[in-house]
């Protein structure tokens, strides 16, 4: 209980620090246009600033990928939980919960104590 705990703690502290950089993007774009809205620097400068800014976005798959890699996540660790999954994917929760759901809707995986278990292995 106690690991699992402060993996929640992780994912709380890791959201504030999102939280606080959102915020500070926020403010800073609040006080431009406290200025009365300033162009001076170009638009074409200030978008390559904004696009350098942001975070790479997860390499995408071929379609159909993702229900092989959760299979094959559930087949390395049975015990796994859905956000560990995720985690190993490299997908987010959100992503992994509707994927284990079409699975299970089609019999692949079956919820197995705090895993899954695949059906016919």
């Amino acid at each position: 209980m106690a690991d699992g705990n402060e993996h929640i703690r992780e994912l709380v502290r890791k959201r504030i620090a999102d939280i606080e950089d959102e915020t500070r993007r926020l403010e800073k774009a609040l006080s431009s246009l406290g200025r009365g809205g300033s162009t001076s620097a170009r638009p074409a400068a200030r978008l390559a600033r904004a696009q350098a800014k942001r975070r790479p976005s997860a390499k995408r798959v071929p379609r159909g990928q993702r229900p092989k890699q959760l299979l094959a996540a559930v087949e390395a660790n049975p015990k796994a939980s859905i956000e560990e999954i995720a985690k190993a994917m490299g997908v987010s929760l959100t992503q992994a919960r509707a994927v284990g759901r079409r699975l299970q809707a089609q019999g692949a995986i079956k919820p197995s104590g705090k895993g899954f278990r695949v059906v016919g292995k």
